[in-house]
């Protein structure tokens, strides 16, 4: 291959670029560092950071010294608005308004403190959430049972101590009459009525009965009017905490948790209050054997299945609440039945009762079409019965049995011979008591709220195998007569008078004319014969209790029974 010979170019362009380089990076270091190119009017950042600093320092000194201008004092002002400044005013002015004033609010309480907060906290409930006391339902018709007999008559003792023993201690057989008195609340109605008067959510499913409240009424009495009666129980009259309210209406912390045990106690003993069991007949003595209306659940809470002893219990898998519910709606039925016929232990028809059963019954699922059919007629022929008695239809929908709660009195200081209406209501705990939700505050401050009363009950005769009037007195004396009525063999009546001075028992063993030794004793012994303004009157101590009686000679000697008893040889008692 020939030689070739390299150019100028090939041999000295890459000194060229090197060169042209180092030419542009001197010219750039000469102009920036030595023509200093940051100048504005020929000032550099130093001479223009230095005038900065002055005329900042010469407006300062201006805005100092100048004097105030308030454009609002200057009346040749036509450009600059007063209007903010007005406003301003009435907050930062000299005299600034304030914040009650710029508000509108009209302060209603008196200061209570040397200096007002500068921020008032706004707490409470608003008034359209406040609600008022909503009203309790009356209870049903009451049902209405008799009887008479010896009871074992327990000590009455605090109602806390017979809630946590249970009970115990002496007993003491005691012949007594009595009435018992069963109605029914409707729970679902009055829930309804709480929610309707917008009570707060759990609230309102609270109704812890303290107390129940028996009104009688002598039948076929000229004038004769309610009369207050108290309920037998157990226990000594419960009476509820006296609690301290704050001025705001709220409970203090001590009587809040006072109220809260109290009211924890009465719900849990809601069977003892609500529903109270008579004493047990005593044994080997005569007389009727105590029982209770049998309204639906009485005896009985819902979903609780009755076994005799020594019977096997439920299958496994059963529906406990299904398989309950219908063993109750059977004895429903079979005690309807009863109460419609006046059957054992029944002793008159009893067509309100008859109704409440069968309906019971028919509501009741899982029944049988037999079953089913045997409430229709038994309702059927219970408002018939009604109806023939000019007795007031109970409602005309039958409700579920577990929404009613039943409840039970007993009247224990009745007169045998007389007969009786009655009506019943009920006394519960305040829900509210200490709340801020009540429109009043002095429904606040209400510690129990009372139900209307009932409507009244069928009529009721205290049946009884003895009866005796006072109709001689001569308190020059000191002697009294009785005349004493006893029911011997065959349910006729026969009579007897005894004279009697005080410490004589009335009435004894006697011969009758219809009968060897009829047993005449009342069990009262004549302690005092007086005469108090113008009744005269004997007064009589129960010889077994010591509890004492007093019978108006002008009202035992008018008595229509005398003559009933007296002229019916075949009027046959109880």
């Amino acid at each position: 291959m020939a030689k070739q010979t390299a150019g100028f170019v090939d041999q000295h362009i890459e000194k060229v670029v090197l060169g042209v380089c180092a030419a542009l990076f001197l010219g750039t270091a000469v102009y920036y560092f030595g023509m200093s190119p940051y100048k504005i009017d020929d000032k550099d950042p130093k001479k223009l950071i230095a005038e900065a600093r002055d005329v900042a320092e010469l407006t300062q000194k201006a805005v100092r010294e100048a004097k105030p201008y308030d454009p609002t004092k200057d009346a040749s002002n036509t450009k600059i608005s007063t209007a903010p400044l007005e406003e301003l005013a009435k907050w930062f002015g000299e005299s600034p308004l304030g914040l009650i004033k710029i508000a509108g609010i009209d302060p209603r309480s008196p200061r209570t403190q040397a200096f007002p907060t500068p921020l008032l906290p706004l707490e409470g409930v608003a008034d359209e959430e406040r609600v008022q006391l909503a009203r309790l339902s009356a209870p049903s018709a009451p049902i209405v049972v008799s009887g008479h007999a010896y009871l074992d008559m327990p000590a009455q003792m605090d109602f806390e101590t017979l809630y946590k023993t249970g009970g115990s201690g002496n007993k003491e057989s005691r012949e007594r009459s009595w009435v018992s008195v069963a109605a029914q609340v409707n729970l679902a109605e009055q829930f309804k009525t709480f929610l309707a008067a917008r009570y707060p959510h759990g609230m309102y499913m609270s109704m812890p009965i303290i107390r129940l409240h028996l009104q009688r009424k002598v039948v076929g009495e000229a004038g004769a009017d309610w009369e207050e009666v108290t309920p037998y129980a157990p226990y000594k009259r419960i009476t509820p905490p006296d609690p301290e309210f704050l001025p705001s209406g709220a409970l203090s912390a001590t009587s809040s948790t006072e109220i809260n045990k109290f009211r924890t106690m009465i719900r849990l003993g809601q069977d003892m209050i609500a529903r109270a069991t008579l004493p047990p007949k005593t044994q080997g003595t005569r007389g009727d054997e105590p029982f209770a209306p049998p309204l639906p659940y009485i005896d009985i809470a819902p979903g609780v299945i009755k076994t005799d002893p020594g019977a096997p219990g439920p299958k496994p898998g059963t529906d406990i609440n299904a398989a309950a519910a219908l063993q109750r709606a059977r004895d429903w039925l079979t005690k309807g039945t009863k109460a419609l016929n006046g059957q054992k232990p029944f002793t008159d028809p009893d067509p309100e009762l008859a109704l409440m059963l069968a309906r019971a019954a028919s509501v009741t699922k899982g029944i049988s079409t037999a079953e089913s059919d045997r409430a229709k007629k038994l309702i059927t022929d219970a408002e018939a019965a009604l109806k023939a008695a000019k007795r007031t239809m109970p409602g005309n929908t039958p409700d579920e049995p577990e929404h009613l709660m039943p409840i039970l009195a007993h009247d224990l200081e009745v007169t045998p011979g007389r007969t009786y209406v009655y009506r019943i209501r009920y006394e519960i705990f305040n829900p509210l008591i200490g709340s801020d939700l009540v429109r009043d505050p002095a429904d606040g401050r209400k510690i129990t709220l009372v139900s209307d009363w009932s409507p009244p009950s069928r009529e009721v005769e205290v049946k009884s195998d003895l009866f005796y009037f006072l109709t001689k007195v001569d308190v020059g004396k000191q002697t009294a007569e009785f005349t004493v009525f006893k029911k011997i063999a065959g349910g006729e009546f026969e009579k007897a008078n005894f004279d009697v001075v005080p410490g004589d028992i009335v009435g004894s063993k006697k011969k009758a004319p219809k009968s060897s030794a009829a047993d005449f004793s009342t069990h009262k012994l004549c302690v005092l014969i007086d005469t108090v303004g113008k009744e005269t009157r004997v007064v009589l101590a129960d010889a077994v209790d010591g509890s004492l009686s007093e019978r108006i000679l002008a009202k035992d000697s008018k008595d229509k029974r005398i003559d009933e008893l007296s002229g019916s040889g075949k009027r046959r008692g109880r």
